[in-house]
């Protein structure tokens, strides 16, 4: 069975190192809820808003974050993930499963919800 174009656009979303890569499968005025109540915390509105959020993530982590996606699942209106959020930063380590959920609109990620597995070691790790 083929995959839904729709689980195609976020795998290759996790699979972009490119930011302009980014910029190609996130609409234009897309809107992104990061949880939480670090710095990285809050609503990311703009495409360009967002590559930065997500450059500001690799930067914190020195560049160790990485994302293993476990599970996609997919329709015409939404694509949902679950995936490995791993990273080290000042002697710390991250290890945990997260859920992210996306709309697709005119075949672009267009908002996305991110739902932490474990709120409280983001926040230790991050802060």
């Amino acid at each position: 069975m083929s995959e839904h174009p729709n689980a195609g656009l976020l795998r290759r979303m996790y699979e972009a190192v490119d930011p302009e890569v980014l910029r190609e499968l996130i609409a234009e005025d897309a809107v992104w809820h990061q949880p939480g109540r670090t710095r990285l915390a809050g609503t990311y509105e703009g495409r360009d808003a967002i590559v930065e959020f997500l450059a500001a993530v690799d930067e914190a982590s020195d560049a160790t974050v990485s994302f293993e996606v476990i599970a996609i699942l997919a329709d015409d209106q939404r694509v949902v993930s679950i995936h490995r959020e791993t990273a080290q930063r000042e002697g710390r380590s991250l290890d945990t499963t997260n859920v992210l959920r996306a709309d697709v609109r005119d075949g672009k990620l267009a908002e996305f919800w991110i739902y932490l597995g474990d709120p409280y070691g983001e926040a230790d790790f991050w802060s």
